[in-house]
């Protein structure tokens, strides 16, 4: 029978949300990774390691937060601050470690890695799951428009060219707008996907390996395309994340104008739209203000993620090959970006 494998995810919670989603997301995507190719990954077992407890707790009400360990949908997570997990971690080593958003390691962790040797983890297996899943909730997204389009297709209201009245319009015609915005993002992403499903396993440091691998069963039997073709590129690329993240980039465009006119018409100036309670909040000092806060909230992530995308573009514009050590900025920006 075959040890289960021991993966170790850091993780110091900043936007507790986001960050929490994340993680949560990359420890499902690593069991389902694992469960679709069972016949040559071991079975494994996964630990969070998070400065923010509390965050992870309100998940699930019921637990203690003043416990150090806590089991939140079925994973163990550890206190970041607890020098007592030294004595744990030393009795069920991690065999992989993987640090979310380059958030550095606790002080017991340090110490527990000068007697034990911890492997990285495949960047590109994790990406390229992350990127499909957003891509099927594209597709969600388009069959809400369509199904809104649908009921609303006698609805008149005016259209608008420069924020003012033009030509009488039906709502259905204006999220028609929206839902071909939609359809090319999905598109886009489909297109990258395509051009980023090859297995870079046996590359090596650059130069390939001495392991007897046959990288074309093995590509096979993980679901991609292929092997890619260049050890040196299969290193040294980062086109893959670039793509990805201009991708994102002009979702969060669409959205971010999508949430605009959201905002605008729960105006009381335009009164087209009510947003329900469970997306706004109101106003202790100002009880007629219904505030649409959740919009407001995707139209403020759109900047992290243009701010990402260039920061990895900048990074790689002056990079000779094949690997370097500036590249270990892709996966803080690639994750914050998701």
């Amino acid at each position: 029978m075959q040890k289960k494998i021991d993966i170790t995810i850091l993780c110091k919670v900043v936007d507790n949300f986001g960050d929490i989603g994340v993680v949560l997301r990359l420890s499902k995507a690593l069991l389902e990774v694992q469960k679709q190719n069972s016949a040559i990954f071991p079975e494994i077992n996964i630990r969070i390691v998070s400065d923010n407890l509390k965050s992870f707790s309100l998940l699930e009400p019921k637990i203690n937060e003043n416990l150090d360990v806590q089991s939140v949908l079925g994973f163990q997570v550890f206190n970041w601050e607890n020098d007592a997990n030294l004595e744990y971690f030393q009795k069920n080593p991690p065999e992989v470690i993987l640090e979310c958003f380059q958030c550095g390691r606790p002080s017991w962790l340090e110490t527990l890695l000068f007697d034990i040797k911890v492997q990285n983890i495949v960047q590109i297996v994790m990406i390229d799951y992350l990127s499909a899943e957003d891509y099927a909730e594209t597709f969600h997204l388009l069959q809400s428009l369509t199904r809104s389009a649908r009921v609303k297709k006698i609805n008149f209201m005016p259209g608008f060219t420069h924020l003012q009245k033009a030509q009488p319009i039906t709502l259905a015609h204006h999220l028609g707008a929206y839902f071909e915005m939609f359809k090319r993002d999905r598109l886009r992403l489909h297109d990258i996907y395509d051009r980023m499903n090859y297995c870079p396993l046996g590359s090596g440091a650059l130069a390939g390996t001495t392991y007897p691998l046959d990288r074309e069963y093995t590509a096979s039997l993980l679901g991609f395309e292929g092997p890619t073709l260049n050890s040196m590129d299969s290193v040294a690329d980062r086109d893959y994340i670039i793509e990805f993240m201009a991708a994102l980039s002009t979702i969060m465009m669409h959205l971010s104008r999508f949430c605009e006119e959201i905002i605008i018409w729960n105006s009381n100036e335009y009164q087209f739209v009510e947003i329900d309670d469970a997306y706004s909040t109101g106003s202790s000092i100002m009880p007629q203000k219904k505030n649409p806060d959740i919009a407001e909230l995707v139209r403020g992530k759109t900047g992290r993620v243009y701010g990402a995308l260039v920061s990895i573009l900048t990074t790689m514009k002056g990079i000779p090959l094949a690997y370097n050590k500036d590249m270990q900025e892709d996966k803080e920006l690639t994750f914050d970006a998701i």
